[in-house]
């Protein structure tokens, strides 16, 4: 498959953009700010996931128009000067404030902001992928960009945590960004060619944001199906779940275990392994056994327990990275992981094989959409919650999820 391979290292990029400020956000956040850090935290977050949720759809269908190449390059121009935009918040002074927020972290925001609108490329570049092969070859190639995607995860927290803990701190993920970032415009550039003839572009038709911010409507695409609809309002709560515990544990790492960025770094990536093996290998044994519907029901309830385990660990206030607590929360979190692992891949699979061959996409995009809802919302109410409540709200989250399990399990 060494034609897609001038695209790989813009996916890597994108979700670079992503895990790559995991563990260094919250110490700038400490650094310029000492309340609503949680809140602040997950504004950085959301702004990010939620401008590439509204980008995709429209660069998309620029490049049906343009091209794909161009709107690649242009979009990985934006990275770039993002990142360059990101560093340059590093040399404004600390007491710099206007509405009593640092100008610092305004900066950094409206960073993040400019790199969801440019980043917001995952739309071309899969279509990119999908113009440069046939049908026998496309499960293939979806899967190097999927292992790319993951290899970018496990890595990026790991070079985040590194990077910010130089001499020039949160500058050194920059200056790290903004060279991986130029590398890839560089191959972009020389070796991407064009794979939409322009014999084949079209003029798209129009769409309105309304449309595309109401992911709910494409729900239509299973109303008849009685074995996804009852589903699909349980992957929405899940996702927003998911998304509110992940960015939850993040401050609760730094805030109560104390954990310095280069440990929090390390621990996401033991995280990122413990999900390779439960995708790679227990969640497809698990769904041989009992089935996809099962396998999402158990993987809904395996979350639950967990998240309601983890509030009654032994907790010791300050840095016990090494200590039998920390590695306690480390053991829950692989029966953790693996409910996530088992609820998303079965979803993926019952919406693909519950669904006409030609609404394929249509389904796949509603899974993505529910994914990027996720992403884009909870992390700000996660943020504000976690002010309030710290690790109780683990606990709540859990609650959430066994209510949803007893309201709508139909094992099939």
């Amino acid at each position: 498959m060494k034609k897609i391979f001038p695209i790989l290292p813009l996916h890597f990029v994108n979700v670079l953009g992503f895990s790559l400020l995991i563990p260094v956000l919250p110490s700038v956040i400490a650094e310029y700010s000492g309340v609503n850090q949680g809140l602040l935290y997950g504004l950085l977050l959301s702004s990010y996931s939620f401008m590439q949720f509204i980008a995709a759809p429209y660069l998309g269908k620029l490049s049906d128009r343009y091209g794909r190449r161009l709107l690649l390059i242009l979009s990985q121009i934006g990275t770039l000067l993002s990142w360059i935009i990101f560093a340059s918040a590093y040399f404004l002074p600390d007491d710099l404030q206007v509405w009593n927020m640092s100008v610092a972290l305004l900066v950094i925001l409206f960073a993040r902001i400019f790199d969801g609108l440019t980043g917001g490329n995952v739309s071309v570049a899969h279509a990119w992928v999908s113009d440069r092969t046939n049908k026998s070859e496309k499960t293939k190639a979806f899967g190097i960009v999927g292992a790319v995607y993951g290899f970018g995860f496990l890595l990026g927290p790991a070079l985040g945590g590194f990077s910010v803990a130089t001499p020039i701190a949160y500058l050194g993920t920059a200056i790290l960004a903004i060279i991986i970032s130029l590398v890839t415009l560089v191959v972009i550039c020389v070796g991407l060619p064009e794979s939409l003839p322009k014999a084949k572009r079209k003029v798209s038709e129009r769409m309105e944001l309304w449309q595309h911010l109401n992911f709910f409507a494409k729900f239509r695409l299973f109303r008849e199906n009685k074995k996804i609809r009852p589903l699909l309002s349980s992957r929405v709560v899940f996702a927003l779940v998911y998304v509110a515990v992940t960015t939850s544990m993040i401050l609760l790492f730094q805030n109560h275990y104390l954990l310095i960025p280069i440990e929090l770094g390390f621990v996401i990536s033991v995280v990122g392994l413990f999900s390779i093996v439960n995708q790679a290998f227990i969640v497809p044994f698990v769904e041989r056994k009992i089935g996809l519907v099962k396998t999402f029901y158990v993987g809904l309830l395996l979350t639950a327990v967990s998240l309601l385990i983890l509030p009654l660990l032994p907790w010791g206030l300050g840095n016990v990275f090494w200590g039998w607590p920390f590695w306690l929360f480390l053991i829950n979190s692989f029966p953790f992981n693996l409910g996530l692992s088992m609820v998303i891949t079965s979803f993926k699979a019952l919406i693909t094989t519950s669904t006409h061959e030609s609404a394929q996409g249509e389904a796949t995009g509603l899974d993505e959409s529910i994914t990027s809802f996720g992403h884009g919302v909870a992390p700000l109410f996660a943020g504000l919650l976690y002010d309030q409540f710290s690790f109780w709200i683990f606990g709540a989250y859990g609650a959430i999820l066994i209510v949803l399990f007893a309201k709508c399990i139909k094992f099939k």
